[in-house]
């Protein structure tokens, strides 16, 4: 069974909303608003010693994306496409790490993946979920992480609201002409190649993809120098 193909275990635990040895997102929205600045939300965690020195906002904040070249990321909420190794190789490549959100892709999801703290991005207040942790914003969700690389995994609008914080995105292209209503507009000429490794069609993958890892390659204005 594929790692997004389960509904909900009801035997989850009913989360904390907090983790543990880190001040809760309540505590650091006292000093921090939704529409804080990147660079305003690093030098305010980092005074408040919400993150180490080394974890700058952007340094270790990945973006996971699948897509088309023309930008097809899903299509009634949903992936227009089965790739299995794909979906193994983000389990691998995730684990132990925390997933932001959004709450319609967390829905489409359906469950809470292990290994990984899910972090879900909704103004919905009394939302909840046993097993998630919810964020109102950047700044919440950065905080609810604490220590843990951060892996940006959707919707498109979380995609680009969340660009200009990252130093890495890792897109696995895909090779399909597919209709979608929901697309994105990759930030690559933001960004230089790392490495890419190649995928043919197979039993399980209905496509050719290519996985390609990549790192910033200019500074962002919108983030700490």
């Amino acid at each position: 069974m594929s790692e997004f193909s389960s509904r909900p275990d009801s035997s989850l635990p009913e989360s904390s909303g907090q983790t543990p040895d880190h001040p809760s997102a309540s505590q650091v929205g006292e000093t921090l608003s939704a529409g804080d600045s990147p660079s305003e939300i690093a030098r305010s965690l980092r005074s408040r010693d919400l993150l180490p020195a080394d974890h700058g906002v952007g340094c270790s904040i990945t973006a996971v994306v699948a897509a088309t070249p023309s930008g097809v990321i899903g299509d009634d909420q949903d992936m227009p496409w089965r790739l299995s190794s794909d979906l193994k190789r983000f389990k691998k490549a995730t684990m132990g790490g925390a997933l932001i959100m959004g709450r319609k892709t967390f829905e489409s999801i359906g469950r809470v993946l292990p290994g990984r703290q899910t972090i879900v991005l909704t103004r919905q207040g009394q939302w909840q979920f046993p097993g998630t942790q919810t964020a109102s914003g950047k700044s919440e969700a950065i905080a609810l992480a604490a220590d843990r690389r951060i892996f940006v995994v959707g919707g498109g609008q979380i995609y680009q609201q969340w660009f200009p914080l990252c130093t890495e995105l890792w897109w696995t292209r895909v090779w399909a002409n597919v209709s979608g209503d929901t697309r994105i507009d990759l930030p690559l000429d933001e960004f230089e190649l790392v490495s890419q490794t190649s995928f043919p069609v197979t039993a399980k993958d209905d496509y050719p993809t290519d996985w390609l890892r990549m790192r910033r390659r200019i500074p962002s204005p919108n983030l700490p120098g």
